[in-house]
C-alpha cells in the first residue's frame, strides 16, 4: 500500500509539473501570438502607407500626363500651322515663277 501512494504521489508530482510545463508553453504561445498580431499590424501599416505614397505619385504622373497631352496638342496645332503656312508660301512662289516665265516664254517665242 505503501508502494501504492509513493506511486500516487509521484504520479501527482508528474502531474503537477506537466501543468507547470504546458502553462509556461501557454504563455509563451500567447507571447508569440501578440508579437505576430504586432508585427502584422506593422506590416499592415506599411503596406498602407506604401500604397498611399504610389497613390500620391501616380497622381502626381497623371497630372503631367495631362500637361504633356495639352502640350503635345499645342504643337500639333502649331505644327499644322507651319505646314500650311510652308504650303502657301510654295504656291505662291510657283505661282510667282510661272507669272513670270509664261510671259517672257511668249516673248521667246514671238507670239506676243
Amino acid at each position: 500500500m505503501a508502494r501504492l501512494e509513493e506511486r500516487v504521489g509521484a504520479l501527482e508530482k508528474g502531474v503537477a509539473e506537466l501543468r507547470g510545463r504546458v502553462e509556461e508553453l501557454s504563455r509563451r504561445i500567447d507571447d508569440l501570438a501578440s508579437s505576430l498580431n504586432r508585427r502584422i499590424d506593422d506590416l499592415r501599416n506599411d503596406v498602407s502607407h506604401w500604397l498611399g505614397e504610389l497613390s500620391k505619385r501616380m497622381d502626381g504622373l497623371e497630372c503631367r500626363m495631362d500637361g504633356l497631352e495639352g502640350r503635345i496638342g499645342r504643337l500639333e496645332e502649331r505644327i499644322d500651322r507651319y505646314f500650311r503656312w510652308t504650303i502657301s508660301l510654295l504656291i505662291i512662289v510657283l505661282t510667282s515663277i510661272l507669272a513670270t516665265l509664261i510671259p517672257l516664254m511668249l516673248k521667246i517665242l514671238g507670239v506676243i
